[in-house]
């Protein structure tokens, strides 16, 4: 596959930014993960990433995921289900979570009212972050099942 040129220069961009070098192999992380819409896992980014560079290691697929969550170009999604999964969206967003095949799907956050939480939190808890995860079955696994 041939880099696009504007990918490319935005991730060296987001690199410098940050002072991390903008490595073959992190670049390749990157772009695999900026092209899914599925919230990889490290172990699925390494199969795709292996297609690009086939000698790459899961060790440094997990090294490139915690390195750019550290840095804020992406965060944790699920952390109460399973494996780390990568989320570069950085928009406010809660997610659909299929219970059977494990898919995760990003919904605004503008359709979902958690504002009376708040209310109901104890005395001097202090939120930072409110993220919905919506538990159920996906419509192909509905499928599946009949």
């Amino acid at each position: 596959m041939t880099p696009n040129l504007d990918s490319l220069s935005a991730f060296r961009h987001l690199c410098r930014q940050h002072g991390i070098a903008a490595t073959h192999q992190r670049q390749a992380v990157y772009e695999c993960v900026m092209e899914s819409n599925d919230h990889p896992t490290p172990e699925l980014l390494h199969e795709r990433v292996r297609r690009r560079i086939p000698m790459i290691s899961l060790a440094t697929i997990y090294k490139c995921v915690h390195t750019f969550m550290r840095i804020g170009l992406w965060k944790e999604a699920s952390l109460h289900h399973g494996p780390v999964r990568v989320d570069p969206n950085l928009r406010p967003h809660h997610h659909l979570v299929c219970r059977m095949c494990g898919s995760m799907t990003d919904i605004s956050h503008s359709g979902v009212d958690l504002l009376r939480i708040f209310g109901k939190l104890p005395r001097r808890f202090r939120a930072d972050t409110v993220v919905a995860e919506i538990l159920g079955t996906c419509v192909d696994c509905q499928i599946r099942r009949r």
